[in-house]
C-alpha cells in the first residue's frame, strides 16, 4: 500500500495567524493605552499565538498513513510517533467538551498500557486525536482514514 502525505492547510494557518496579529496589533493601532496588566497579558498570549502560527506555517503538520497505520509530523511534533491500524478501534468525530470536532480514535484493549492519563482519555471519549487544520472537514477526514485502514487491515 502506498504512503499518502495529508499536509495540514496552511490558509487556514495564515487566517489563524490574521486573526492573532489583529489582536496583538490593534490595540496599538487604535491608540489603547497598553499600559493595563490584562492588556499585556491578552497582547502576550496573542503574541505567543501568532508566532506558533508561524512556524506552523514554516514547518506543516503532515498526516502520513501507509500500509502499517498512521503518524502525523512537522508542526510542534518532535517525536512522530506510528500509531498502527491493528491498534485501534475506529477513527471517528470527537466532539470536544466546549465545542468544536476532532478525529478521534480508541485503542483496542489491552494494546495500550492502563495509566492515570489512559484513564482520564477513556473517560472523556478518545484515546487520542488529531490535530485541527487539515485540508478537509473533521467527517471527511474521518472518512478517509477509516477507508484507508479498512484497506490495510485487507491485505
Amino acid at each position: 500500500m502506498k504512503t499518502t502525505v495529508i499536509t495540514v492547510s496552511r490558509l487556514k494557518y495564515l487566517l489563524f495567524l490574521a486573526l492573532s496579529l489583529v489582536f496583538v496589533l490593534g490595540p496599538f493601532a487604535i491608540g489603547m493605552d497598553v499600559d493595563d496588566v490584562a492588556l499585556q497579558l491578552c497582547i502576550g498570549l496573542f503574541g505567543l499565538c501568532a508566532a506558533a502560527f508561524i512556524w506552523v506555517i514554516i514547518n506543516p503538520m503532515r498526516l502520513h498513513l501507509n500500509g502499517e497505520g498512521f503518524r502525523v509530523a512537522g508542526g510542534f511534533v518532535r517525536n512522530p510517533k506510528l500509531v498502527r491500524w491493528r491498534d485501534i478501534e475506529d477513527v471517528f468525530v470527537y466532539r470536544l467538551p466546549r465545542g468544536g470536532k476532532v478525529v478521534g480514535y480508541n485503542f483496542r484493549p489491552g494494546v495500550r498500557p492502563v495509566t492515570a492519563m489512559s484513564q482520564i482519555n477513556q473517560y472523556l471519549g478518545a484515546d487520542g486525536g488529531l490535530p485541527r487544520g487539515w485540508p478537509d472537514s473533521t467527517e471527511q477526514m474521518v472518512v478517509l482514514l477509516n477507508t484507508y485502514r479498512q484497506r490495510a487491515l485487507q491485505t
